[in-house]
């Protein structure tokens, strides 16, 4: 007669096993998918930066400005139209543009309002070559 302590163990055994395929199949469904979804944000995230570095490569060779030669003591006006203009294609605050060339800030709004118009003979006024990049200066 085979020994019941063997076949009691071998019993318990094959229903745990049982019991515990029955629990961890949904899980590894579960990280299955979990996986799957890893691996395509990982590639959308290698995808983007692909992206970001062709744009700011682009960017950089966009980026300097150069501004037109002036003959000295030739005058240059600029007027609000161009100023809003020149802000919104460089992204620029009222507040940073009036810190980048030297001048309040109420000047800069007054250019814009077209209350004044802003003359680059003025001796306080540099002639400033714009270069927008990700390396601002800070003012402080």
């Amino acid at each position: 007669m085979p020994n019941v302590m063997k076949i009691l163990k071998d019993e318990i055994t094959r229903l745990s096993k049982k019991q515990a395929r029955a629990v961890g199949t949904p899980i590894r469904k579960d990280i299955a998918g979990f996986r799957k979804a890893i691996a395509a944000l990982r590639r959308d995230v290698a995808s983007l930066q692909r992206d970001v570095k062709a744009y700011s490569i682009e960017f950089k060779k966009k980026a300097a400005v150069e501004p037109a030669p002036v003959e000295e003591g030739k005058r240059v006006w600029v007027f609000g139209k161009g100023i809003r203009a020149l802000r919104k294609k460089l992204g620029l605050s009222q507040e940073y543009l009036a810190k980048l060339i030297d001048v309040s800030v109420q000047s800069v709004a007054a250019w814009i309002s077209a209350r004044r118009h802003w003359r680059r003979s003025w001796p306080h006024v540099p002639s400033v070559p714009v270069k927008r990049s990700c390396d601002w200066p800070t003012w402080g």
